[in-house]
């Protein structure tokens, strides 16, 4: 008898949670909401025009890497202030390939982008931004109208969701949080 209650509630345990949503629809929606805002301006900082250089930083054309302190004001004046912004938003194992280019570079060896110099870096204690770094069109969104559980693996969970983008139109995304128990993350792209 105690070995067929063993057996059952082992079943039970590999059954009875597998493909779960670890999150309702609404509480996932709820989630991204909250996480939306914060993620459109991570996005820009670290992917689109970036943080804002000097006036200086303007008056000529710059053919390779240049860096500029970043403007006063912006809230930002070290590259830690960058990282605990993102840090709201995205999940550090996502982070970890941002922070490599945003704060590192990278060396592309054979690759087909080449080299790529760090888009911030402090030099003197001063937080400065390279003024010729690429920069993306980064899509913003406003709110998702619709969230709904898609799959699920260790430690994130994925939700297909129509998002109302900042231009009006809506877009139909694929959201990955990770986290627990409030402390949940983009453990992807939104933009």
């Amino acid at each position: 008898m105690k070995k067929t209650a063993l057996i059952l509630c082992f079943l039970i345990l590999l059954s009875g949670c597998a493909g779960a949503p670890p999150l309702s629809d609404e509480e996932a929606a709820e989630v991204i909401n909250a996480l939306l805002p914060l993620s459109s301006e991570v996005n820009g900082i670290l992917f689109g025009k970036g943080l804002p250089a000097v006036d200086e930083a303007y008056e000529e054309e710059h053919s390779g890497t240049a860096y500029f302190p970043v403007k006063e004001g912006t809230g930002y004046s070290s590259v830690a202030d960058i990282k605990r912004a993102a840090e709201k938003v995205y999940s550090k194992s996502y982070l970890e390939s941002v922070y490599m280019s945003a704060f590192e570079g990278m060396n592309g060896g054979t690759s087909v982008i080449g080299s790529v110099s760090p888009r911030y870096t402090e030099i003197g204690g001063v937080l400065k931004v390279n003024v010729s770094a690429k920069s993306f069109d980064v899509r913003t969104y406003e709110k998702v109208t619709e969230c709904r559980f898609s799959s699920s693996g260790q430690g994130y969970a994925v939700y297909s969701c129509k998002a109302l983008g900042s231009d009006g139109k809506t877009y139909d995304l694929k959201i990955y949080l990770a986290g627990a128990a409030g402390e949940w993350r983009f453990d992807s792209p939104v933009y």
